[in-house]
């Protein structure tokens, strides 16, 4: 009997009043983790698009001006 009864620790309300509010956190920190991983990889995703119009539009740009100079004889 002396295992049963040591085995019912009595744990302070506050105790668990405080992991439970630890373990909410942590599910609310999990999640916004998630979203920001999220975001960002989109964010990338826009970034490289981005980067590849403006590289396209430069060199749109370069070839448009070629013909203007004329080549020495």
């Amino acid at each position: 009997q002396m295992s049963s009864e040591a085995a019912k620790v009595v744990v302070p309300e506050s105790v668990l009043l405080k992991r439970k509010r630890e373990e909410l956190w942590a599910a609310e920190k999990k999640t916004k983790a998630v979203e920001e991983k999220k975001k960002s990889s989109e964010n990338i995703k826009v970034i490289y698009a981005r980067a590849k119009q403006y590289a396209e539009e430069y060199d749109a740009q370069v070839r448009s001006m070629l013909p203007l100079h004329p080549s020495p004889p």
